[in-house]
């Protein structure tokens, strides 16, 4: 059996969307044990050490132009990039 964290993952979630970070922090909320929403973007960078970002590239740029490393902010992060577009 893997061991357990001794805190939660702490994530950033990014979107243009108010909408959409909201909703996702709300969704997450459930597992607030093994998951800490530290910051709801809205079209603004990451400012805390987190250790993982949600990022969703609705209305930005698709495919490789993306500066993963803007969205990292201090710290070391994990970036996962959810999107509509499959190429």
């Amino acid at each position: 059996m893997p061991a357990r964290r001794e805190r939660p993952v702490r994530i950033a979630i990014v979107n243009d969307y108010e909408l959409v970070v909201v909703g996702l922090a709300a969704l997450l909320a459930e597992f607030a044990d093994r998951i800490e929403v530290v910051e709801l973007d809205s079209k603004l960078p990451v400012a805390s050490a987190v250790d993982v970002v949600l990022y969703d590239t609705f209305g930005q740029v698709q495919g490789p132009a993306v500066d993963v490393s803007s969205l990292v902010g201090p710290g070391q992060a994990k970036v996962m990039i959810f999107s509509w577009n499959t190429r």
